[in-house]
């Protein structure tokens, strides 16, 4: 297994390449661009590094970054090209198994695409659990699964997120599950994943995962929490009643699907749910809808006054449709909240008619100033 303390790599690579093979380390070192190892110390300086490797797409070499650190693996997307200007994708942590083993990240240049895999240390012969992402409409998109510790099947996912599950015993095709997939990368939540035909059959509707980009305070995190089931709660565009209900005043969340939970503010829950195949929806939910004994934070949220530099869109589906609640003109007065990732920013603006909603633009046409 090659974990190498990233402290040590980075000052290894400072050191230049007879220094690094001198620790021993030299085939790795040399695998890792010096600006991504310095920067990964800077983010985690206790992380040891489990693998690297480069994948050549339409958009350019794109480098991944395999971490370890206190119990939580970590994946650094990388542009090569772009490193200079310290260019970074984003990172991922629920995209992977968070399992103790023998890590391995490996390219596959026919695919444009990579697989992370972990070896079982009692039969190592076997992959214990995987994860596949070949490139595809400008991402790296999920391609294939396995966790042989729920059952001896593997699954192939397609373009119209058909999962086919495969024997891995009888090595042959044993039936198939039309999904709803958030299927990129940054959405991939591998622990929620249905492992086997028999619960994808039950339920094939993946909740999303969240890439963990920014290092800023108020960046929105999100668990799913289960909720009571058979209830269900009217869904607001701001934390409380005086706010405009969702959906055009019937948006409303089951409790027998899942819900993701950012966090509390003023009594009320953010969350995230699906509402169809297309259709994600964050909104607001009282905070007694929490069931007893759940633990979420209670959400920091700035109120930061800003200008909206372009015309887009607000909405409350960042991460599926990116349907508009209101268009926002240039020059718009909003109240920055918080972020969602690289690309998404948590605002309340005023409407003509006196009314505040709370929902999502685009980080590009904010002032940040």
């Amino acid at each position: 297994m090659r974990k190498i303390l990233v402290g040590m790599l980075a000052a290894a690579l400072w050191l230049g390449p007879a220094a690094a093979m001198a620790e021993g380390r030299g085939m790795l070192t040399d695998l890792v661009p010096s600006q991504v190892a310095f920067e990964a110390e800077w983010l985690y300086p206790d992380a040891e590094i489990e693998d690297y490797a480069q994948v050549r797409t339409p958009e350019g070499e794109m480098g991944l970054l395999m971490l370890w650190e206190n119990g939580v693996r970590r994946l650094l997307v990388y542009d090569v090209t772009e490193m200079e200007n310290e260019e970074r994708l984003y990172i991922t942590e629920q995209a992977l198994p968070q399992d103790e083993g023998i890590a391995l990240l490996s390219a596959d240049e026919q695919a444009q695409g990579f697989t992370m895999a972990l070896i079982d240390p009692e039969h190592e012969e076997y992959w214990m659990k995987s994860v596949s992402f070949a490139w595809r409409e400008g991402d790296f998109r999920l391609t294939g699964f396995m966790d042989r510790r729920v059952g001896c099947e593997s699954a192939a996912v397609s373009a119209n997120h058909t999962l086919r599950y495969h024997s891995i015993d009888r090595d042959e095709e044993i039936g198939s599950v039309q999904g709803i997939l958030l299927d990129a990368l940054r959405y991939t939540d591998f622990e929620a994943l249905p492992k086997t035909l028999e619960a994808a059959e039950k339920n094939a509707d993946v909740p999303p995962g969240f890439c963990f980009f920014r290092g800023d305070w108020n960046t929105l995190f999100g668990k799913t929490v289960r909720f009571y089931a058979g209830r269900s709660f009217p869904v607001h565009e701001g934390p409380g009643e005086r706010y405009p209900r969702s959906g055009e005043g019937k948006g409303a969340v089951g409790t027998n699907g899942w819900i993701q939970v950012f966090g509390q503010y003023d009594g009320w829950l953010l969350i995230q749910y699906r509402i169809d195949a297309a259709h994600l929806r964050i909104g607001w939910i009282e905070g007694s809808a929490l069931p007893r004994g759940a633990a979420v934070p209670e959400l920091v949220l700035h109120d930061d006054w800003q200008e909206i530099t372009q015309e887009c869109a607000l909405t409350d589906d960042p991460m599926g449709s990116g349907e508009a609640i209101l268009q926002l003109k240039q020059g718009t007065a909003v109240r920055h909240a918080a972020f969602l990732g690289r690309d998404w920013e948590l605002v309340a603006v005023t409407t003509q008619d006196g009314q505040t909603v709370w929902g999502f633009v685009p980080s590009e046409c904010m002032t940040h100033g």
